[in-house]
């Protein structure tokens, strides 16, 4: 899964981690920005061996006056925190780790044998 919006994987992501039933995750090919995020969400989760994950920065358009542009910044200072959260409750992954995903502007491209490291699968 390539990505997509924030509000709808953590929509996704919720209802698969509260789902009653045993949820195994398996990927193939890519668990990019939000479909990493709802990846973390299985209670099993493997990964094939030429499967990558990606995590970065939120990002996202914002159109108005300067308390406009404001409020995005905060709103994505906001789910930033919210899927830091998750990737602590979800992986090995150590804080300085995940603040660099989100602050260093760039796509964190992970492979298999890394997220067998940090616990992601």
């Amino acid at each position: 899964c390539g990505g997509g919006s924030v509000y709808e994987g953590l929509a996704i992501y919720d209802l698969i981690l509260n789902s009653e039933g045993h949820t195994k995750v398996i990927v193939e090919g890519m668990a990019a920005s939000m479909g990493g995020v709802i990846a973390l969400a299985g209670d099993e989760i493997e990964m094939n061996d030429n499967a990558f994950f990606m995590m970065h920065a939120v990002t996202a358009g914002c159109f108005g006056n300067k308390n406009d542009f404001k409020n995005g910044i905060q709103q994505i200072e906001n789910c930033e925190e919210r899927l830091g959260k998750i990737f602590g409750e979800r992986t090995k992954a150590d804080e300085q780790t995940i603040k660099n995903w989100f602050d260093s502007g760039q796509d964190h491209w992970l492979s298999s044998d890394k997220c067998l490291e940090l616990g992601i699968c």
